[in-house]
């Protein structure tokens, strides 16, 4: 027995049935989305398929424009996630590395606008949409990616004022 088991009191073998008790437990829903992914459309659910019907996925495919929306799904990600990383990083290194008068106070101006709910500025951003008419249009996922995230604007932060 090695000193890590020694000191934490487990042995290996408890440690790896909880791993595998907390595999099954996170896995369980997966199975359960598989399970009714395959049962036919008007049985009721249950923990063991009655029968698969692989005809389930051609249906999901073709009865509406799936691939269009899985094409627009990954444009949309790529407009918010690229950008977002991007210049959340830029910001995040100038808050760490740039000393500038009033650079802290900023800093927590920026924070505190993670205190106010998305759900609040909905409507407003809407209406702003709207009359700008980019409605039904990829750009104000890009313009939301083009703002940053304060929650990567601080990780980063913490990140670049930890390297030396």
């Amino acid at each position: 027995m090695d000193n890590q088991s020694k000191m934490s009191g487990s042995s290996p073998v408890s440690i790896y049935v909880v791993l595998i008790l907390f595999s099954v437990v996170f896995l369980f829903p997966l199975y359960l989305a598989f399970v009714s992914a395959i049962s036919s459309w008007y049985s009721v659910p249950s923990l063991l398929p009655n029968g698969a019907h692989w005809e389930n996925f051609k249906y999901a495919t073709t009865m509406i424009d799936f691939w269009r929306y899985l094409v627009n799904s990954i444009i949309i990600c790529a407009l918010v996630i690229v950008p977002s990383t991007l210049i959340s990083g830029m910001v995040g290194y100038a808050f760490a590395r740039i000393t500038a008068p009033g650079r802290n106070a900023i800093f927590m101006l920026v924070l505190s606008t993670m205190m106010i709910p998305q759900l609040v500025t909905q409507i407003p951003m809407y209406i702003l949409y709207f009359h700008y008419g980019i409605i039904n249009t990829f750009i104000p996922f890009l313009i939301g990616g083009l703002g940053g995230n304060v929650f990567f604007i601080f990780l980063y932060r913490q990140f670049f004022s930890a390297v030396p």
